[in-house]
């Protein structure tokens, strides 16, 4: 185990980022009151709602307490502020439900799911005094909800129930938008390279037009941070959509509930430990939790980069087991689209260690077209060996999960840096998921850990890995060894 004793430095430099995470937490937390124009927003049942003043987009949740994503948006809307609200009170009922208050006259905008076949009662509509049919529609991965408008003066604004009657289903519960511009973007970067446009609870990474990947700052499923929906410099998304879509991401001919196998604990790309002082990360069963950016977003026609500390809790959320503070470096190359990540676990106030469990490191799941089983994918690593019956269990200095996308072989390789620990070996899956791990490798069937690789506090326990993704006409071949080559050269100082 490689472990620097950088306390003093660390200590140093940590404390010199204090002011600027504290305002990075300030501004990352989630804010329900106090908003430019919307305050005190208040329903009887206590589930939480939240504003979103970035907007709507597609693939942004729908509700606080459910995964489902936007899909379709009228461009009328694109973008106007919204309150995501609770699915858990679909069957809420009444006249007085919602409540909130606003500084400023608004336009409201209720979607009704389609699947209601009768109109909520409180909204009155087609009368002088209610809502107005917009004709307009917006689309959920789950359901269609019908817009209907209304106009109100500054002040208190109620909203009813989502149904008429105890007996009504609900259906999903209500969409709640404001046809008012949308807070500004914080957008990072160039626009002519590599941009970064800072929303509530993701970070958008873009080259030039071209979104590259969602970095999840917070997500109420997902407890660890991670790449979701990323993709090539042209576009072609190579890891598994987030949340999966059915039918495409089904994993046929697997015992997987609803299908789907793990739909929340393999999002994209990810570091993720499912045992770090007997705590389980891999698993959610722990949180790790955004602390804030480090320092500048910056990009450029080239390159792009931003840094950010994580925090590791316990299961029961009272401590901080360790903090990870990594790095992020995209660059554009000759092969690719490369992201090097470096990443540091550090504790100022105790030891920990990591435990030799399986799911460990930084992790892969492909898109649903590469995968193996299900796809036309391949795995491969450097000493040639083929997929989940050559692959798993062995330690190798690189690995490309790639396959072909209509005209088009798509992959990602990923490799462990030689200035890593030890030599990763491989946890892979022909359904889709590659974790590179740097720790020993414990005897088949042992779930306690064998080894424990402890850091000592104010200790740095330091990984790095370069992620190429690969894009090229299926009748090319894509040379491994250049971009091996290119890679180490990354790694050199």
């Amino acid at each position: 185990m490689r472990v620097c004793s950088l306390f003093i430095v660390l200590t140093f430099i940590l404390s010199l980022q204090a002011c600027a995470l504290d305002r990075a937490n300030k501004n990352s937390q989630p804010k329900v009151n106090n908003h430019p124009y919307i305050k005190s927003i208040t329903t009887p049942s206590g589930r939480p709602y939240e504003m979103d003043d970035y907007g709507l987009d597609q693939r942004k949740l729908v509700y606080t307490d459910r995964t489902y994503v936007f899909t379709e948006i009228p461009d009328e809307i694109h973008r106007a502020p919204y309150i995501r609200v609770a699915n858990g009170d679909d069957r809420s009922l009444g006249d007085h439900w919602l409540s909130f208050e606003s500084d400023i006259d608004l336009k409201v905008l209720v979607g009704v799911d389609t699947r209601n076949k009768t109109p909520l009662n409180w909204m009155q509509v087609g009368d002088p005094n209610g809502f107005s049919d917009t004709g307009w529609v917006i689309k959920t991965n789950d359901a269609q909800f019908r817009l209907y408008r209304k106009k109100f003066p500054k002040g208190k604004i109620v909203l009813g129930g989502n149904t008429n009657q105890p007996s009504d289903s609900g259906r999903g519960n209500y969409i709640v938008v404001f046809q008012k511009k949308p807070i500004p973007r914080k957008i990072h970067g160039n626009p002519k390279g590599f941009s970064f446009r800072e929303e509530n609870d993701t970070l958008e990474i873009y080259f030039k037009k071209q979104h590259l990947a969602t970095y999840l700052k917070r997500h109420p499923k997902l407890t660890r941070r991670a790449f979701v929906n990323v993709k090539s410099l042209n576009g072609t998304q190579v890891t598994r959509n987030f949340p999966p879509i059915q039918p495409e991401d089904d994993d046929v001919g697997f015992r997987a509930p609803g299908n789907i196998i793990h739909p929340f604990l393999h999002p994209g790309l990810w570091l993720g430990f499912a045992d770090i002082s007997g705590n389980d990360y891999w698993r959610l069963k722990a949180k790790v939790q955004f602390e804030g950016f480090v320092g500048k977003i910056s990009g450029n026609e080239k390159n792009g980069s931003f840094k950010n500390l994580n925090r590791y809790l316990s299961e029961d959320g009272k401590r901080t087991v360790c903090d990870e503070l990594t790095t992020y470096q995209f660059e554009i190359t000759s092969q690719g689209l490369l992201l090097r990540i470096n990443a540091e676990y550090h504790s100022k106030d105790r030891d920990f260690y990591f435990g030799d469990q399986e799911e460990a490191g930084l992790a892969l799941r492909v898109a649903s077209p590469i995968r193996v089983r299900n796809g036309n994918g391949t795995i491969l690593n450097d000493q040639g060996s083929l997929n989940e019956k050559e692959v798993r269990g062995q330690f190798a200095k690189w690995f490309d999960y790639f396959g072909n996308i209509e005209d088009r072989q798509v992959g990602v390789m990923i490799a462990g840096s030689p200035e890593n620990p030890k030599t990763t070996w491989l946890h892979a899956r022909d359904y889709g998921l590659v974790a590179t791990n740097p720790f020993p490798m414990q005897p088949v069937g042992r779930r306690e850990p064998f080894v424990k690789t402890w850091v000592k506090k104010g200790e740095v326990y330091k990984l790095s890995y370069i992620v190429l993704i690969h894009d090229q006409s299926k009748e090319l071949e894509f040379d491994r060894d250049v971009a091996y080559q290119l890679i180490l050269k990354r790694f050199s100082p």
